[in-house]
Order: C-alpha cells, then sequence, then structure tokens
C-alpha cells in the first residue's frame, strides 16, 4: 500500500478526537465554528479520499435531536444526500465510491428514538463524512458550489489537500468554489 494515504490520516487524526464515546461524539479539538466546515483531501494515482467535518446547523440548521416532523424529515435527507454525495462534491461520473462513514450523534440518535433519546439535546453537534473513491481517470479538480447551493448555512469550507506532488490548504466559499489540483 503506498504511502500518501495513511500520511494523511497521521496528518488529520490530531485534529479530530472521540469525545463521547458513549454516544459516538465527534468533536474537533478546534473551535465549533458555525458557518464554517472542513474538508481534507488525499489524492494517490486513481483513489480518492475526503473527509468533511461540519457543524450539524451547517447541514440540517439545528444541532439537536429532531423535535417535530420537519426536523426528522431533514434529518433523513441529509444522511440520504451524504450516503451518495457524489453530486454535492462535484464527483465526475468515472469516481466510483468504494467505502463511506457518516459519524454525529444526530444521526445514531434518530435512529433510536423510540428508545428514549426523543427531545434530547445536545449543544454542539458536529458530522464527519468520510469517502473512498476510485476515478479512472482522475479528476484534475472538484467543483463544490452545489455544496453551497445546497446547504446555504455553510459560509465558509477550509479545504487541506494532498497529492503525490504537493499539500495545501485554502479556503473556498460560494463565490470561489472550484478547487483544482
Amino acid at each position: 500500500m503506498s504511502r500518501l494515504l495513511p500520511s494523511l490520516c497521521l496528518l488529520l487524526l490530531p485534529g479530530l478526537s472521540l469525545a463521547d464515546a458513549g454516544h459516538g461524539d465527534v468533536a474537533s479539538l478546534q473551535a465549533h465554528h458555525h458557518g464554517i466546515a472542513e474538508l481534507n483531501l488525499a489524492i494517490e494515482g486513481d483513489l480518492l479520499e475526503l473527509e468533511m467535518h461540519s457543524p450539524a446547523i451547517n447541514l440540517l440548521g439545528f444541532e439537536h435531536t429532531p423535535i417535530d416532523p420537519q426536523q426528522r424529515a431533514a434529518l433523513k435527507r441529509l444522511r440520504d444526500e451524504l450516503a451518495s454525495p457524489a453530486a454535492l462534491l462535484g464527483l465526475p461520473p468515472q469516481c466510483e465510491l468504494l467505502e463511506q462513514q457518516l459519524h454525529s450523534p444526530l444521526l445514531e440518535i434518530s435512529g433510536q428514538e423510540q428508545h428514549g433519546h426523543q427531545g434530547e439535546q445536545h449543544g454542539h453537534a458536529d458530522l464527519l463524512a468520510r469517502y473512498r473513491y476510485r476515478c479512472a481517470p482522475p479528476p484534475a479538480g472538484l467543483d463544490l458550489a452545489g455544496l453551497f447551493a445546497r446547504f446555504p448555512e455553510l459560509q465558509r469550507l477550509d479545504v487541506q489537500l494532498v497529492t503525490e506532488q504537493a499539500q495545501r490548504g485554502l479556503s473556498l466559499d460560494a463565490t470561489a468554489a472550484e478547487l483544482s489540483w
């Protein structure tokens, strides 16, 4: 196995911790900022790995366990969209989803509402989505305009990009949503 993708994992691990293992909460050691999300990308050969970390309010408009049918429907829509994120992430059709992981106390508790969690509040719920794609040929970039259009509460996306040639960080927003490498 090559060294680039495991190296990205080592770079990213210090910024993340499992805050409350009992509920599966994912928290950042950095401050929780509404309107800002993080996107980490690693590209090696035809493999593309993405990791998005965001306060739930950026994607849902709330950060607590859903309390009414509209919030439950919004959470279900988000779960469905994140299960097939190619359009949100601007991925071309030649990219095949190999693996995905979604973590959030809201996603985990929403499936347990019938077990006494309904109405339970969480102060600052985050969401962590990880994806691994095989793209043949690999794209030269991504257009993330769909992400900003779908989630208007998302004002800025801080990106860390690691390729075989370089590593860089940049910030994107709705007016500048294209990422190239």
